[in-house]
């Protein structure tokens, strides 16, 4: 038997929009950054 968690990664996008030392850091978003990990077969 399988089991599975869904996960919303949730952020407002509103740092990475209006400061650029934000979006160097997190290009694609912070929310990004932390569903990558998160988006993995059998995670």
């Amino acid at each position: 038997m399988s089991t599975s968690i869904r996960v919303t990664v949730w952020n407002e996008y509103r740092h990475e929009q209006t400061s650029e030392a934000v979006r160097d850091i997190y290009p694609e978003g912070i929310h990004q950054a932390i569903a990558g990990p998160l988006n993995q077969p059998g995670l």
